[in-house]
């Protein structure tokens, strides 16, 4: 069979389209990964400042905005972004930079990536390793005492361990909103921290920290202990947890209803007007006494900018009361 020229030369033109058109991204904007998602730091000095780096792509047909990158732990470390706007095919490098003594042993954490992406508005990279603290301190360097009782003494000793020759201790220093004593001794392998809550007669909520400064080597942060707990009679807010949906279309803002009553010994009916509420941008509560004796009920409204921003990290609201220790109520973000 024979072609004629214009034959041959519609079919070459024919075929340069389709190659050409090959070469082009189709679809809505779509953040794709280049590369691992998880990147292992290893075993370092928690002293030391440490960075991970991932590489993404739009690999879609339309404009794609990066709207956040953030890291789960907070302030921990900074995430940033060298480009957030990506046409089609275009990319971005994303780092994460932990800050000096953020991390203390093994850790796994979360590097959030908000993007336009219509199916996968929030994408998630790891990052993992085993950060070597100057001082390893047993059980844990944040204690939660529990529930105590009032006019009681609570005690608890912690182990300071050195994870390097030469490290000296100074005199522990307290912040607390009850009374502490503390004694700092040195033992055979590191140091002993005592630690002492006088007896009290006024429920709430422990929040204390002892701080104690690194002699030697020269150049180190604080080393901290925190101690939090219930003292006497408690809040109760239920649910305790509260999801929010994620769906991009809510406008409106989204409403919860919470019960609040006293637990522990008889403490008598909650008044309304005394109920201090969450200060909470995105967040508006009313209250009104309960439908049951000695109960409150609250109804809170959260705005859809609040909505959006528990999507990568919970946030607790905390509801108090005088003479008891307070509550939290933890909000958390889905997808429907």
């Amino acid at each position: 069979m024979r072609i004629s020229i214009p034959s041959r030369f519609a079919i070459l033109l024919a075929l340069s389209f389709l190659v050409a058109g090959c070469g082009r991204r189709s679809g809505p904007a779509r953040l794709e990964l280049l590369g691992p998602g998880e990147v292992d730091l290893g075993e370092y000095k928690a002293a030391e400042m440490k960075s991970a780096t991932f590489k993404l792509i739009n690999a879609g047909g339309m404009p794609l905005t990066i709207s956040s990158v953030r890291m789960s732990c907070g302030a921990c470390g900074v995430a940033t972004c060298d480009d957030v706007e990506l046409e089609p095919g275009e990319q971005a490098l994303v780092t994460a930079s932990l800050s000096a003594n953020s991390m203390s042993g093994e850790f796994k954490e979360k590097l959030l990536v908000v993007s336009s992406d219509p199916d996968m508005p929030v994408r998630s990279l790891t990052i993992k390793g085993r950060a070597i603290p100057l001082v390893k301190i047993l059980p844990e360097a944040y204690l939660y005492t529990g529930k105590l009782e009032t006019n009681v003494v609570w005690a608890r000793g912690f182990e300071l361990i050195p994870t390097e020759e030469g490290v000296k201790l100074g005199a522990p220093r307290i912040e607390s909103n009850y009374k502490l004593a503390s004694t700092l001794k040195v033992v055979d392998g590191g140091y002993m921290l005592y630690v002492v809550l006088l007896p009290t007669g006024q429920p709430g909520t422990l929040e204390s920290t002892i701080s104690m400064p690194v002699l030697e080597p020269g150049g180190q942060a604080f080393l901290k202990i925190g101690i939090y707990g219930k003292i006497g009679p408690e809040l109760a807010v239920v649910p305790g947890v509260v999801r929010l949906s994620l769906k991009e279309s809510d406008e409106q803002p989204l409403e919860r209803k919470f019960v609040v009553r006293a637990l522990g010994s008889r403490f008598g009916e909650l008044e309304a007007a005394k109920l201090q509420l969450p200060e909470r941008s995105g967040v508006c509560c009313f209250v009104a006494d309960g439908d049951e004796l000695g109960t409150l009920k609250v109804t809170a409204s959260f705005a859809p900018g609040f909505t959006e921003m528990v999507s990568t990290n919970d946030v607790a609201l905390t509801f108090s009361y005088p003479n008891l220790a307070s509550s939290e109520v933890i909000c958390k973000g889905i997808k429907k």
